[in-house]
């Protein structure tokens, strides 16, 4: 027998964080797809300006570094290639 349920949680942002923080890199990776899949380029455009300087002082500056390293890996990943 399959039964099916659906439980709603309330996290905080600090939660949420350790949360991903502790993933695997896979899951981790899984996430953002899966996030970007899930938001609209409207509800997108809403978290980018909540990040901006003027709204969001430094908030911009951790996915900055992110995008920075995934750069470099793919940079580094095609040159092992090759």
């Amino acid at each position: 027998m399959l039964v099916k349920t659906e439980t709603a949680h309330d996290l905080s942002p600090r939660a949420l964080a350790e949360t991903l923080a502790n993933a695997e890199p896979s899951d981790f990776a899984e996430f953002w797809f899966a996030f970007h899949g899930a938001c609209s380029k409207e509800k997108l455009d809403k978290f980018a300006q909540a990040m901006c300087p003027q709204i969001g002082s430094c908030r911009k500056w951790p996915l900055q570094e992110l995008a920075k390293l995934v750069e470099f890996h793919s940079v580094k990943n095609e040159r092992e290639k090759a």
